[in-house]
């Protein structure tokens, strides 16, 4: 028992040292973050007051256009309003002559209590507006500025803020913070009886970020606070695990030999060389078996639109007469069938040989058509109905053409085979271009893609058909990341399922794009 009591204290040493070095990590860790995190939340908020200066100038600029005359009443509201929209923190605007004359204001109803404060704020001359709390709204400030500033003033102008909207950080990743602000004279912008922190139960050194806002004209004072409980603070799941595992390593036993060691690492060495060999081995044969099943599943779309091009064909000139146009159609459609199949080939040579494919501005509205035309004649056999809906301007996209025409292809003829099982059915393909994306969906109406498909759909050799290779949306998706895009499938609202394709521009539709703006 003697024996055991300095490892016993060891021990306890030990935790005890985790813990103050894991709760000091945590401690500075959180300090840190709510620095960054604080720094992050002054310049969002110091660039938003510094909007609040540009429109005063504009306000004051317009309420002077017409000077000495008064100022363009209904202009004036109409630029506040339009600020007030866009700028909800933006609350209400005053513009109050220092003479005789008639208050403009946004708020409707005008208070002579508060058109004298305003009034008595801006006699003084003042190089920058002053900030002043709001006389009857909780939560809110008055920016106060003379027009023109100077000693010939004629108008006080003055916006209405709520800070509550000033510091609402929705919409951003910031948005659970609830930021404090005061008055320069350290009095709280808030609402009655509001306290963020009330009842939180922080430890007294909680960790705080306070620094006055980067504003000339509004100073104010931006708190954040971070709650520093026992809880967040120090880590007792570590500490737990740390105490439990150096218990039972001093408990344990401590007499490994170095010999036991050094033939335990040399059999991990061995085991390892000998996995390599193996893996080395099966990567060889996946290898040859994915690029096999690549080539085959390539080739079967063409080859199956050759077979039943020329079996309609041949139907077709034993017809008496014979339809030597619809014949010719048949042998085009084929001719164009075998060139596909020819170039498929050849990129999956030139893929082998490691040679990179050609890349050049494609009109995605075209290959989109193309793609249309090649299918017409199989998906009409199958009832299957395919509509275009082109953008107009075609814009361009830079890639390999051969390669655009696959995706698209194995995208149509997927949701050919998702729809149409009671002999009728619909593919739409839509091309459109928006600002810096271009892109299409193709779109089916059958019974839509299961939660447990959609997971993995895009999975080489994952599959829902019952004699599917599971490869083609694979390559659509390795295609399409290629190019520099992405591909994501859902379920349509109105039924059926529409994968969406979106594709960055070529350069030169991109710069016809800037000329067409200017």
């Amino acid at each position: 028992m003697i024996r055991r009591v300095p490892t016993i204290l060891l021990w306890l040493l030990c935790v005890l040292l985790f813990a103050v070095g894991a709760t000091a990590w945590r401690w500075s860790t959180i300090a840190a973050e709510n620095e960054r995190t604080g720094t992050v939340v002054h310049r969002i908020l110091s660039q938003r007051v510094d909007q609040h200066d540009a429109h005063m100038t504009s306000l004051s600029s317009l309420a002077l256009t017409t000077a000495p005359a008064p100022p363009p009443r209904e202009a004036l509201l109409l630029v506040a309003s339009n600020i007030i929209q866009f700028y909800p923190r933006i609350t209400a605007m005053d513009l109050v002559p220092l003479g005789a004359g008639e208050t403009i204001s946004t708020r409707g109803a005008v208070s002579a209590d508060r058109d004298k404060l305003i009034r008595e704020t801006a006699l003084p001359v003042s190089p920058k507006p002053t900030l002043i709390r709001a006389p009857d709204a909780a939560g809110r400030y008055l920016l106060v500025k003379r027009v023109p500033n100077s000693a010939a003033a004629v108008y006080a102008l003055a916006l209405e803020i709520d800070a509550k909207r000033l510091s609402d950080l929705d919409g951003t990743a910031l948005s659970l913070l609830e930021p404090e602000l005061s008055m320069p004279d350290g009095s709280a912008l808030k609402e009655a009886g509001h306290d963020p922190m009330e009842g939180a139960g922080v430890l007294p050194a909680n960790v705080a970020f306070e620094r006055p806002l980067g504003s000339a004209s509004q100073p104010l004072m931006l708190r954040l606070r971070h709650e520093a409980s026992a809880a967040v603070i120090v880590p007792w799941l570590a500490l737990g695990l740390f105490a439990l595992l150096s218990g039972l390593a001093a408990a344990g036993l401590r007499s490994f030999a170095a010999a036991r060691s050094a033939e335990r690492e040399a059999r991990r060495h061995a085991a390892f060389r000998e996995q390599e060999v193996r893996l080395a081995h099966a990567s060889r044969i996946n290898a040859m078996g994915e690029l096999s099943l690549g080539i085959a599943h390539e080739l079967t779309q063409p080859l199956a639109a050759i077979l039943s091009q020329s079996q309609a064909g041949l139907r077709l000139s034993q017809a008496e007469p014979p339809d030597r146009q619809a014949i010719a159609g048949v042998l085009e459609a084929n001719v164009r069938h075998a060139r596909r199949a020819g170039d498929i080939l050849a990129k999956l040579r030139a893929w082998v040989s490691a040679k990179p494919g050609e890349t050049r501005p494609v009109d995605l509205n075209k290959v989109a058509a193309d793609v249309a035309a090649l299918t017409s004649a199989d998906f009409a056999r199958r009832g299957i109905e395919t509509r275009l809906d082109l953008a107009s301007p075609s814009t361009a996209v830079l890639a390999d053409p051969v390669e655009l025409e696959q995706i698209i292809y194995n995208l149509a003829t997927n949701a050919a085979d998702a729809c149409g099982r009671d002999g009728r059915g619909l593919v739409r393909i839509r091309t459109f271009s928006t600002a810096g994306k271009v892109g299409l969906e193709v779109r089916d109406d059958g019974p839509g893609i299961a939660a447990d498909v959609q997971a993995r759909m895009f999975e080489p050799f994952f599959t829902s058909k019952a004699d599917g290779m599971g490869l083609g949306l694979a390559l659509c998706q390795r295609l399409v990341e290629k190019i520099g895009g992405q591909i994501t499938a859902a379920n349509h609202p109105d039924g059926g399922a529409v994968l969406v394709v979106e594709l960055p521009p070529s350069p030169a539709a991109m710069a016809a794009e800037r000329v067409a703006a200017e």
